[in-house]
C-alpha cells in the first residue's frame, strides 16, 4: 500500500461515462495534462489509451471455422471405430492414418 492507502500495481476501473467525460474535456482542450488537473483522473496512460481506442476503426472479427463432421470422418468417432482402428493397427499390422 502506498500513502494513499491505494494497494501498489492495483487497476483502477473508470465507467463509460466518466472515460467520456475525460475524452470529451480533451477534445476541447487539447491537453491531457489540463484533463487530469480538471478532473483529478484518469493516469495520462490510460487517457492516451482511451484516445486512441476511440478514435480507431472497430475491428472486425474474423469469422468462425466451421467443422467438417462428416458420417465418413467424425469428429467424435464412436468407441466402436477407435477399437477396430487400434485392431487394424496393431494386430493386423496395417498403416492407418
Amino acid at each position: 500500500m502506498n500513502s494513499d492507502g491505494v494497494l501498489k500495481g492495483a487497476v483502477k476501473v473508470y465507467s463509460e461515462r466518466q472515460k467520456n467525460r475525460a475524452i470529451k474535456l480533451y477534445y476541447q482542450h487539447k491537453s491531457v495534462t489540463k484533463v487530469i488537473q480538471c478532473l483529478g483522473y484518469p493516469t495520462r496512460q490510460a487517457l492516451y489509451t482511451w484516445i486512441v481506442v476511440r478514435d480507431s476503426p472497430p475491428k472486425i472479427k474474423a469469422s468462425k471455422k466451421k467443422w467438417n463432421n462428416k458420417p465418413v470422418h467424425p469428429r467424435h468417432p464412436p468407441l466402436e471405430l477407435k477399437l477396430a482402428t487400434v485392431h487394424r493397427c496393431f494386430e493386423l499390422g496395417e498403416n492407418v492414418q
